[in-house]
């Protein structure tokens, strides 16, 4: 008997028409949905023993259908038209549970087949593994491991969910995970091949016409979402009494369990916890059911494996700041454990950028994410800074408080420029109306990089420029030492600071060195107050230049400074002079708010 079928499915988004033959062998549709014939752009194949087109508008998504057709032995004929003018959400999901209705219906009732298969299936590095159960009930479980945004024209979180959408629609259970592999195409290309292996084993026929044991879906009378109870069932007109069993015995929760449990022998509570500890995981498979894409996953399979190519923030702040700044180019994993207050704050933005959210179970998986940072139980696996290469800051005007700032991009050279205001209000103060940028030279530890940022930020400072090489790295420690200051504050780099503070100079910048030196020693360079910093900056724009606490700033960058100035030690009767300076970071607080009065 042959096992095809033609299935046409239109939506408000999609228009869908595939005919699938199980066994291979020639196919067509009657009439196809395209105005012309498209004969381009799409994956195809035609021999006596295959038929296969696929041609939904998503180049990558029509490789991998042929993939599977391919390696299942099917026929395959899937003809699509889509609103990809929005994006491919609609025309990957319809796509994937239109092709399990036809998989369905060319399957018809599972007799005379194997039902299960399992396969692997290796692409180069990466290998993966898939098993399928003719079940009638649907259920997917898909751990492909993708970092990529996209693989051609397909969002890689797409990629599970046409496998899902499959599994719906076909009515089968469906495991694919990759175990291995680095290169995301070949780990979503292994994956659908090994799918294939699996399919087309649990689709082998027998050579008898047996029905394996297959359940039907169990659909409850009572439409209620969530826990479904025997009694929910059943219509009653007595009114159920809501209250808790300790309530109705008029003794607390804590006495009722003590009455309970607490006189139970050791073979009693042995079992009690197992029984615990199956009611639990039988609760935890029903919410990831029901939730779907909304799960939050409380474990994952095998060891933590860092992505080296990726940084893992810690700590509230930096993970609300990352999200809420959204300057980072992408997002991968949120991982979460013990929640606090601020984790449904933290879920609602993870959800805004369709981050996946993994809960762990211990402390030590945490830490391993972060090296034993103080993560509060938060941890985002994110792209790292890469700050825009500034060129010049100019056109500034003290009345509106605006000026622009060129940058080069790293690729092309191409130059734009940006209007900016100034990140503070100026209209109750008699100085600052100018911007004030800082810029540091050989800070190369994280946690003063962090310090300066935050007190930056905190105080109002409108930018800060770092050197491209000799500068500490804008990770995670910094980030947590600025307390998510680092991605809220507007940060520049440069690869040629001498040139920098040429142009600024010629446009009316003036450059103040902070100096550990006393103004009372000899020295060639113009020295001024403290006081005069506001003043300064009211008259125009200004470059704090701030250096490191073993060598201070570098003799060439000195020599272009308009002027400095020096934080004066006032203690006396400390002959030894054991603490001749301030950390960078506490000058840096105090040298920023005097020029902010």
């Amino acid at each position: 008997m042959s096992r095809s079928a033609t299935i046409k499915r239109d939506t408000n988004e999609t228009k869908i028409q595939i005919a699938l033959s199980l066994d291979g062998g020639h196919i067509a549709l009657q009439e196809s949905i395209f105005p012309k014939k498209v004969e381009d752009d799409h994956a195809t194949q035609s021999s006596s023993a295959q038929v296969i087109s696929v041609q939904t508008g998503i180049g990558f998504l029509d490789h991998m259908l042929h993939a599977l057709a391919k390696h299942s032995g099917w026929s395959l004929i899937v003809e699509c038209i889509g609103d990809l003018h929005i994006d491919d959400h609609h025309t990957a999901e319809d796509v994937g549970i239109t092709l399990g209705l036809t998989f369905h219906k060319a399957l018809g009732q599972v007799k005379g087949v194997k039902r299960f298969g399992s396969g692997f299936a290796p692409l180069d590095e990466a290998l993966s593994r898939a098993v399928v159960d003719l079940s009638n009930r649907p259920y997917a479980v898909i751990e492909l491991g993708l970092k990529r945004e996209k693989i051609g024209d397909l969002s890689c979180e797409m990629i599970p969910h046409v496998l899902e959408s499959f599994a719906q629609g076909a009515a089968i259970t469906i495991h694919v995970d990759c175990l291995r592999g680095f290169n995301d195409h070949h780990r979503a290309e292994s994956a659908f091949k090994a799918l294939a292996v699996a399919i087309k084993e649990a689709i082998s026929r027998t050579g008898t016409n047996d029905v394996p044991t297959v359940k039907p879906v169990f659909k409850p009378h009572n439409p209620r979402k969530g826990i479904k109870t025997f009694d929910d069932n059943f219509a009653t007109s007595e009114k159920k009494d809501e209250r808790k069993i300790w309530e109705r015995m008029d003794i607390s929760k804590h006495e009722f369990f003590i009455r309970k449990y607490g006189n139970i022998t050791p073979e009693e509570r042995k079992r009690l916890d197992e029984k615990v500890a199956r009611q639990r995981r039988l609760r935890e498979e029903r919410r990831k059911h029901e939730l779907g894409d909304a799960y939050v996953e409380k474990s994952e399979r095998g060891p933590i494996t860092l992505n080296p190519l990726s940084e893992y923030l810690y700590g509230t702040h930096p993970v609300i700041s990352a999200l809420t700044a959204g300057k980072r180019k992408g997002f991968s994993n949120l991982y979460i454990f013990n929640p606090k207050d601020e984790t449904p704050k933290i879920l609602s933005l993870a959800k805004k950028y369709g981050i996946k959210v993994r809960q762990k179970k211990s402390k030590a998986e945490m830490a391993r994410l972060c090296s034993n940072g103080v993560h509060n139980g938060v941890v985002l696996e994110t792209k790292p800074l890469n700050p825009p290469q500034i060129w010049n800051v100019d056109a500034f005007s003290s009345e509106s408080g605006e000026y622009d700032v060129t940058c080069v991009e790293d690729v092309q050279g191409k130059k734009h420029t940006k209007r900016h205001r100034l990140a503070r209000d100026t209209s109750n103060t008699s100085g600052g109306s100018f911007p004030l940028g800082i810029y540091l030279d050989g800070i190369t530890d994280p946690m003063n990089l962090g310090n300066i940022v935050r007190s930056a930020y905190y105080l109002g400072a409108d930018f800060i420029v770092v050197p491209s090489l000799d500068s500490a790295k804008m990770g995670p420690v910094a980030a947590k030492a600025s307390a998510g200051a680092l991605d809220m504050m507007t940060i520049y780099k440069t690869d040629e600071t001498q040139s920098l503070f040429s142009r600024l100079k010629k446009g009316g910048w003036n450059i103040v060195a902070s100096s550990a030196k006393s103004k009372d020693e000899p020295t060639n360079a113009k020295f001024i107050e403290t006081s005069d910093l506001q003043i300064l900056l009211s008259e125009a724009p200004a470059m704090l230049v701030l250096g490191s606490e073993g060598s201070g700033i570098k003799k060439n960058l000195k020599s272009i400074c308009d002027y400095h100035v020096a934080l004066e030690k006032t203690r006396v009767g400390d002959e030894d002079n054991v603490v001749d300076s301030l950390n960078v970071g506490c000058a840096s607080a105090l040298l920023i708010s005097h020029f902010l009065g």
